[in-house]
């Protein structure tokens, strides 16, 4: 479902209502608009613990148009003195958004900013939406006359220079198995690079097999990514993605056990080959926030992990053990999906298909990630997929 253009004139939308109407176009396909969602809120949020009478939005984003490429955004207060602005620029995806701030008080440059919503370029008539935050006044009267300080005002607001953030979507970070070099790593970070991620493998080294009866090195390694992560953070703070095949599934759900109070959350999870128990509580982590969507690619040729029963063999038992990555997850949840394969097996799995589908997985779940809970809920992604493909 597309997008309305706003009638001319100002309408009043509380914020719930406005987000499903111009961020929420569908319950069944994530659109452009979905990363917008939870910036607004945020905004709103900020705005009304500053005391600000409302909010108005104009522009190609109460349009129609599928992607619009920016946001004309004012914020209104009482008085002048009351005018506080946000503590840092907001970002929307690669875009930066400049806030106006301005108060009734100043009758004729509100005025003048409200004119220039309210008309394009060539005088024709255009919708401005107005969410009131701490007023019950009535929206204001957009003036029948071209104000004085019209053409000032879009001179300066139109000839503003806007500074892009750097591109890159995110961050994955890739977790190898055990008694490998991983020699897949540099395609998949190929794949990934070429398609705007940026690549922070956690890379431990070549564990033999004695690591799956070693209790203490499997603790150790949960911790080395848990330190990782601290690092990776401190040099980039935008969305984190995890792709775990073999011992890397075991070592993020062991992570995640270790960690289970931290604020550090997942914009997607992708698992292959997991040598993970078949009934690992993935919603609770889902429901929580940790994560915003996950994947498991499972093989019932994969007669490595067949070997690993729920719980673990009686010579190295383990709760967390299991054949996830042979008969797939028991658990369900609509922000989960698992894909079988009866052609791959454990080794062979990197297969420019199969790493391009978790490239497209990655994509999604980033859309997931960058908008609000209740969009998140919302949603099933199973049908996401089906209507993407």
């Amino acid at each position: 479902m597309a997008t309305i253009e706003l009638s001319p004139g100002i309408h009043d939308y509380s914020l719930d209502d406005f987000i499903k109407e111009y961020c929420i176009t569908s319950d069944s396909c994530i659109g452009e608009r979905w990363c917008f969602a939870e910036p607004l809120n945020q905004i709103y949020e900020w705005a009304n613990s500053a005391s600000a009478s409302y909010i108005l939005i104009g522009g190609s984003f109460v349009s129609s148009r599928e992607n619009p490429s920016d946001i004309d955004l004012i914020v209104v207060f009482k008085k002048n003195r009351n005018i506080q602005k946000c503590p840092e620029s907001l970002l929307i995806r690669e875009m930066c958004v400049d806030i106006q701030y301005l108060s009734e008080e100043d009758n004729s440059l509100l005025d003048a900013f409200i004119y220039l919503l309210a008309y394009s370029k060539s005088g024709q008539e255009k919708g401005i939406a107005r969410i009131a935050v701490s007023t019950s006044e009535p929206a204001p009267v957009i003036p029948s006359l071209q104000p004085a300080l019209y053409e000032t005002v879009r001179d300066v607001y139109e000839g503003r220079t806007q500074l892009l953030p750097h591109s890159r979507k995110g961050i994955i970070i890739p977790i190898h198995g055990v008694n490998t070099n991983a020699r897949w790593l540099s395609y998949f970070s190929l794949l990934a690079s070429n398609a705007g991620w940026g690549i922070a493998p956690f890379v431990y080294g070549r564990e033999w097999f004695t690591t799956l009866v070693r209790q203490g090195r499997r603790e150790q390694l949960a911790e080395q990514l848990r330190m990782w992560l601290i690092t990776v953070r401190s040099h980039y703070k935008g969305p984190v993605a995890i792709f775990g095949h073999s011992l890397g599934a075991y070592i993020f759900a062991k992570y995640l056990e270790f960690t289970n109070e931290s604020k550090e959350s997942f914009s997607g999870v992708v698992l292959a080959g997991s040598i993970l128990n078949t009934g690992f509580d993935w919603p609770k982590h889902l429901d929580s926030g940790r994560i915003s969507a996950l994947y498991n690619t499972y093989s019932s040729r994969d007669n490595w992990v067949k070997k690993m029963p729920d719980g673990g063999p009686p010579f190295f038992r383990d709760p967390l053990y299991g054949n996830a990555g042979h008969v797939g997850f028991y658990q369900k949840h609509n922000r989960f999906l698992q894909y079988r394969s009866d052609i791959l097996n454990h080794v062979n799995v990197f297969e420019n298909d199969e790493i391009k589908r978790w490239l497209d997985f990655f994509e999604v779940s980033l859309k997931l990630h960058t908008t609000t809970p209740l969009v998140r809920e919302s949603i099933n992604l199973e049908h996401v997929i089906k209507r993407a493909t």
